[in-house]
């Protein structure tokens, strides 16, 4: 998912043009990315509405309000709206990630 975000949602870059700018670019979402206070929302085809997004938003809030996924990776799509599908890494790998891309 983060590489489809990189090639999809590549603002405010341009959509990369070979896997070694793609590479960089997944490098920069990682380290740029507010992971703490936002989710990730990946639209693969461009079918999720704004209810959706506000769907999807409440439950990154209601699971970090019960404290089990703060400082993990949260990515979100039209199949996965809850980010359940995809396990993250725990939070100790997500900050040595974050750490490493930089």
């Amino acid at each position: 998912h983060l590489v489809a975000s990189a090639f999809l949602q590549p603002a405010p870059f341009e959509v990369p043009t070979s896997p070694q700018v793609g590479f960089c670019r997944v490098l920069w979402l990682l380290d740029a990315f507010d992971w703490t206070h936002e989710p990730l929302v990946v639209d693969f085809d461009e079918k999720i509405s704004q209810e959706n997004r506000l769907s999807m938003r409440q439950s990154f809030e209601a699971g970090h309000k019960d404290g089990k996924r703060i400082n993990t990776f949260w990515v979100s799509s039209r199949w996965d709206p809850h980010s359940i599908l995809l396990s993250s890494p725990p939070a100790t790998v997500c900050a040595w990630l974050c750490r490493r891309a930089r």
